[in-house]
């Protein structure tokens, strides 16, 4: 386990990314009509993206933020975000089953996992 983890620095890290402009609510995003294909991460398109946003509230996250996100522009109409904040709730169940998928993509990344420290967010990369 990541013993060096601070909920407190992580928690001020999620907000801070949430006050950004590239951030948005994960399905308003994802599901926006304007002729541009969004995904999360090397995820295949939006479809499976939205699957994955699915599995995050069923899990039983409170809300999930795409944040730092590739925007599009005239010439490519793409948008991409390889991160994801979520609001974790504060039943334990539902908290171990979002930090064990977390942390299984973490460590597929080489990034220690993330222990339960009490923390009100959740910080996951995806690529």
């Amino acid at each position: 386990m990541n013993g060096n983890f601070d909920p407190v620095g992580n928690d001020e890290f999620c907000k801070k990314l949430l006050s950004e402009n590239d951030s948005e609510d994960l399905f308003d995003w994802i599901k926006k009509s304007d002729g541009i294909e969004r995904s999360l991460g090397e995820l295949e398109g939006t479809e499976e993206s939205e699957a994955f946003a699915a599995e995050l509230l069923t899990a039983g996250a409170k809300k999930v933020w795409a944040v730092d996100i590739e925007r599009a522009t005239d010439d490519y109409k793409f948008e991409n975000s390889g991160k994801v904040c979520l609001l974790l709730p504060v039943e334990q169940e539902k908290r171990f089953s979002l930090l064990e998928l977390a942390n299984e993509i973490a460590e597929e990344q080489g990034f220690d996992p993330i222990p339960d420290k009490g923390q009100e967010y959740l910080y996951i990369v995806l690529d």
